[in-house]
């Protein structure tokens, strides 16, 4: 746990420090590196990654190629990212150096995205994501992480007006984890319909009502087969098999920072840059979609994903407002998440946190599995 305070504590202490001052490079970097990159079997999907990628390590190219579309269907992933897997594990002497090298290009992703927005202050919208998504986006979910950082080289070219390249990280992303499609539909939208924006947004709000009140896997039902079987089968997974409850109290968390998010969004629909006027309008529809699909966890939590990244470099952001009380409201509700995700029965798999180089030099034994199969059993019961 001292671990992830450090994290916090570089973090808020970096945004404090001149952009000019190498210490700032120094303090951001080097925790963020050592704690979240090298992090070793920790989080919920690391064994899943790592066992994939030490078969690769032990495959050679010809039966890779010549056993691909077998690999494909059996391990449901997609492409893609079973292509970045297996020229890693040739490359990296091990999955945790895999996992850090795209941790650190998320992190890039992040800032290239920052940047393109105007004058933002990233290190410190850092300590926003970290506070909401630290254990599920950058601890856990490897894939949704890499193709997130696909799009958001894709979002940041299209704020600096190069949409047609931009379409070609975006045709990439939804191949090493489906679930992108969520922000790259909505993100083309906004584009495409500046000057209804008000129409659309009341047939989305309209649909929140509709949907949540009839059912989400009943519309599901309903649209028969508009989807392309591959993500029909992921929309009916999440939908009806891998369904998670959750409390009130819970619900009433997540309905508040949506509605924060929309509200933040909104005041800036008519902001004077036009990069944050974008990024403002893509917040309100991703937040709405949220609300659509509000009943589903999985997809609840991969929108909140990108949510807290825009609406964390949205915060700071000069020219953005409506970020001051944004602020004054969010990082209290993020501190609040931060500590009740350490105190949650399923933070085993992250608490007492574990770091490859430490484990590697002092030849420690990890215990990753033996956690891994407890949440399983806690699951199961």
């Amino acid at each position: 746990m001292v671990a992830y305070i450090v994290l916090l504590l570089s973090t808020a202490l970096a945004s404090a420090i001149s952009r000019r001052n190498v210490m700032r490079h120094l303090v951001f970097w080097l925790p963020t590196i050592f704690i979240v990159g090298l992090k070793f079997e920790v989080g919920f999907d690391w064994h899943v990654y790592s066992e994939r990628f030490y078969d690769f390590k032990a495959m050679g190219l010809a039966d890779f190629v010549d056993n691909f579309w077998f690999i494909f269907a059996v391990s449901a992933q997609e492409p893609i990212f079973l292509i970045i897997s297996f020229v890693s594990a040739k490359l990296f002497v091990s999955y945790e150096i895999f996992q850090c090298a795209f941790y650190i290009f998320f992190v890039w992703s992040v800032f290239r995205l920052g940047n393109s927005m105007g004058k933002t202050n990233v290190v410190a919208a850092f300590f926003i994501i970290h506070l909401f998504v630290l254990f599920t986006l950058e601890m856990s979910t490897l894939r949704q992480m890499i193709s997130l950082s696909i799009f958001h080289i894709a979002l940041s070219l299209i704020l600096k007006g190069r949409t047609g390249k931009s379409l070609k990280f975006s045709l990439l992303a939804p191949f090493v984890q489906a679930s992108s499609l969520m922000y790259i539909i909505p993100a083309y939208w906004v584009g495409a319909t500046k000057r209804k924006a008000k129409i659309w947004l009341f047939i989305a709000g309209l649909a929140v009502v509709v949907v949540n009140a009839i059912g989400f896997s009943q519309v599901l039902s309903a649209m028969g087969g508009v989807f392309p079987n591959i993500l029909a089968s992921k929309i009916e997974y999440y939908a009806n098999i891998r369904t998670n409850g959750f409390s009130l109290s819970e619900r009433a968390f997540f309905l508040v920072f949506y509605i924060i998010a929309i509200a933040l969004g909104w005041k800036n629909r008519r902001n004077g840059s036009p990069q944050i006027r974008y990024v403002a309008t893509l917040v309100v529809y991703l937040s709405i979609l949220a609300l659509i699909g509000f009943s589903i966890q999985t997809f609840r939590n991969r929108l909140l994903y990108e949510i807290v990244i825009l609406v964390g470099l949205m915060l700071f952001t000069k020219g953005v407002r409506f970020r001051s009380v944004a602020r004054m409201a969010l990082i209290p509700m993020g501190l609040v998440f931060f500590s009740m995700s350490l105190s949650q029965t399923s933070s085993l798999v992250y608490v007492p946190y574990q770091n490859y180089i430490w484990y590697q030099f002092m030849d420690k034994e990890s215990d990753g599995y033996q956690r891994q199969q407890i949440l399983r059993d806690l699951i199961n019961r």
